[in-house]
Order: structure tokens, then C-alpha cells, then sequence
């Protein structure tokens, strides 16, 4: 890739707009290879990481189980855009993984939910429909506005290019 002098910039322009966010759009693909898009309420560690706590009984559980991939995508509210046809949004490519229930993650990603989303926690992390997915980014992509697209690389995500029409 060659050097871009914007990434250290739009790195942190990038992870500022995730941070207004306290769920996430979750894009999967069942068993039959059909797209199904729903949403979740996140918790992310320092590695960037994306955790959600989800029911059996949604849909994108089981696609999440059986696929082990999904892409996420946090979008400005409509009523903030400027211009409808170019709202500011952030998606990722993720791999999907299940953590087992009262390992040392899940006691700790528990504890971070619970901090973030309140008393609810404390039921939720009782049923025992509910899992625990860690989806670790790998790629992803960053609109700010017409011609103002961006490709988000590199192991830590920090790579941030221009996209433009060849």
C-alpha cells in the first residue's frame, strides 16, 4: 500500500464516530445462503474487538454459529445527514467466534456490558439462551461524503486509503 499521510487522522476521525454508537448493525448470511441484517448493543475491548450478548431465538444467532462470520456497521441518523444519499458510516468484515459461558472472557465482557447497559445485565447474563460472540475486524470501510470513501486495512486498522474510481 502506498504511504497515506491522512490515516493517523482518519484513524482517530474514524473510531471518534464509532463512539457514538451503543449498538451496531449486524449484517450475516444463513445456512441457505440468504442475507438477513438485524442489530445489537456492543461492548469493544482494546483490541477492537466488537462483543454482543445474543438470544438463540434471533436469527442472526444462528447464522453467527453455523457461518462464524458477519459484517457490522454503525451509520449516521438520518435526521443529522447532510445530505441523505452520503451518510457518514463505518463497516466492518468480521470473524465470529462463541466464547464459552463463565471463562475469564465472558465473566469479563460481562462485567463490561453490565457497566455499559445497566441493571437489564444482571438478568440477561441468567439466561441461558444467550451467548457471548467476540467479532474480531479484519477489514473495513469508512464513507465521510460523496468521493469521500475509504478502505481500512492492516493488522491493527490502521491503514486508511483514499478509495477512488480508476
Amino acid at each position: 500500500m502506498s504511504e497515506n499521510t491522512e490515516s493517523p487522522r482518519m484513524v482517530r476521525e474514524y473510531r471518534a464516530f464509532q463512539q457514538n454508537f451503543r449498538s451496531l448493525l449486524l449484517s450475516t448470511v444463513d445456512e441457505a445462503g440468504l442475507p438477513e441484517i438485524s442489530y445489537a448493543p456492543y461492548v469493544q475491548d482494546e483490541s477492537g474487538a466488537f462483543w454482543l450478548y445474543l438470544s438463540d431465538l434471533a436469527r442472526h444467532t444462528r447464522s453467527l454459529k453455523a457461518q462464524r462470520q458477519a459484517s457490522v456497521m454503525f451509520i449516521e441518523n438520518e435526521q443529522e445527514a447532510k445530505e441523505i444519499f452520503a451518510r457518514t458510516r463505518l463497516i466492518f468484515a468480521c470473524e465470529a467466534e462463541v466464547i464459552e459461558r463463565d471463562s475469564a472472557a465472558w465473566e469479563e465482557r460481562m462485567q463490561q456490558f453490565s457497566e455499559k447497559f445497566g441493571e437489564l445485565m444482571g438478568v440477561l447474563k441468567e439466561l441461558k439462551d444467550f451467548h457471548l460472540f467476540r467479532l474480531t475486524p479484519r477489514s473495513g470501510s469508512y464513507v465521510r461524503g460523496f468521493a469521500q470513501a475509504y478502505a481500512i486495512e492492516g493488522e491493527e486498522l490502521d491503514q486508511v486509503r483514499h478509495l477512488r474510481t480508476q
